[in-house]
Order: C-alpha cells, then sequence, then structure tokens
C-alpha cells in the first residue's frame, strides 16, 4: 500500500509534461469515442444502417457481446467478465509503463502508447459499464447497450446487396477504440523494427570503426 501511495503522490505534469507526453490525446480520444457511441446508440436502432459511402462505409449500429474473432457465446458470462479484466489490466500496464519508463522527449513513442491506452480503455468502460439484459437461451433485448457498442461497418465484397461473406462482406464493424488501438499497435511495430534496425546499423558502424583503429 504505501508503494502504492508513494507513486501517485510524486506524480508531476511538469515532471512529464502535459502537452509532450500526449495523456492530452488520450483523454481526447476518449471522450471522442463515448461520444461517438452515444450518439449512434440514441439515433440509429439496432440493426440498420446509415449509408456513407455505397457498397462501401455505413453507420451500423452493434452490440459486440463476444470475445475476440467472435469466440465464446451470448450466454457465457465468463467471457465478458475475463475480457473486462483483461481490459483494465492492460490499460493499467501501459500506463505504468508510460508513467514510469518511457523518456518524455520520446513523443513519437508516448503518442503511440496513448492511441492504445485509449482505445483500451475505451472498450473496457463499455465491458464494465453495458451489461443490459441478461441473454437467455442466445436472444438478447438491444434496447439497452450490451457489451461493445460497434458501429463503423466496411463492406469489400459489394455491400449489403452482394453475397454475404463473413471474411469481406462485412469486412468488420468496429468503433473509434478498436481504431486507436488497431492503429496503434501498427505505429508500435514500425517504430521497434525501424529503431531496432537502426541500433544495428549503427552498432555495425561502430564496430568497424573500432576495428579500424585496432588495425593501425
Amino acid at each position: 500500500m504505501k508503494s502504492i501511495r508513494s507513486f501517485f503522490p510524486s506524480y508531476s505534469w511538469r515532471k512529464k509534461g502535459w502537452f509532450t507526453s500526449f495523456i492530452w490525446l488520450a483523454i481526447l480520444l476518449i471522450v471522442i469515442d463515448f461520444v461517438s457511441k452515444w450518439i449512434v446508440e440514441l439515433n440509429v436502432p439496432y440493426g440498420t444502417s446509415v449509408t456513407l459511402i455505397p457498397n462501401f462505409l455505413y453507420i451500423t449500429l452493434s452490440h459486440n457481446y463476444q470475445g475476440a474473432f467472435n469466440s465464446g457465446s451470448n450466454d457465457q458470462m465468463w467471457v465478458r467478465i475475463l475480457l473486462t479484466i483483461i481490459s483494465w489490466v492492460m490499460s493499467v500496464a501501459i500506463f505504468l509503463y508510460w508513467r514510469k519508463g518511457l523518456p518524455n522527449n520520446d513523443k513519437l513513442m508516448n503518442s503511440t502508447l496513448m492511441l492504445i491506452l485509449a482505445g483500451a480503455i475505451g472498450n473496457a468502460v463499455d465491458r464494465t459499464l453495458y451489461w443490459g439484459p441478461y441473454p437467455v437461451k442466445g436472444s438478447i433485448d438491444h434496447d439497452l447497450p450490451y457489451g461493445v457498442i460497434d458501429f463503423i461497418q466496411f463492406y469489400l465484397g459489394g455491400g449489403p446487396s452482394a453475397a454475404y461473406n463473413v471474411v469481406i462482406n462485412p469486412f468488420a464493424t468496429f468503433n473509434i477504440a478498436d481504431s486507436c488501438v488497431t492503429i496503434g499497435i501498427i505505429m508500435l511495430l514500425v517504430i521497434l523494427v525501424v529503431r531496432e534496425i537502426k541500433e544495428n546499423k549503427e552498432k555495425e558502424e561502430e564496430d568497424n570503426k573500432n576495428e579500424g583503429k585496432d588495425n593501425h
């Protein structure tokens, strides 16, 4: 308990920097995610679609009550509980690493982690709060949100009027939080790969320089 208390009082925005730490970005994206979900929830009936780009992009309200890649079923409460715990554990882990282990001057990594953190918290809040009516025999009353609120829907196989294909038609239904996590993870992987290549190149150049000195 003492270690927990010692962690938070020592925190200072001057130490980390409000702007350069990009915590403002995480807060902004969480707010955008929450507001966008509820605008759709209040104005778009469940299962109906609003066309943005015909046969490609739609606003379709959906409640994602299942696990990753639609694993589990809608009457398995343990799936919801497990996913909720994982979401919050990951959110806390990202925050602690950002808080303790990341230099303030690493703006690219700071912004990347804040993208991932915003997405993790956005969906964690949904899984924590939106339980709706408990599903009975595979049936859910969607008058109330149940699980994560999704609404951005892409089609890559000709749109709703074309043959249904689980892979490309529709391609995906997601939300702002999902976008933050996906973009953040892609950025993180690119950053790690590029920096690893750069470090190896610098090390190789340093070794060649030292080898040249030894030969002299």
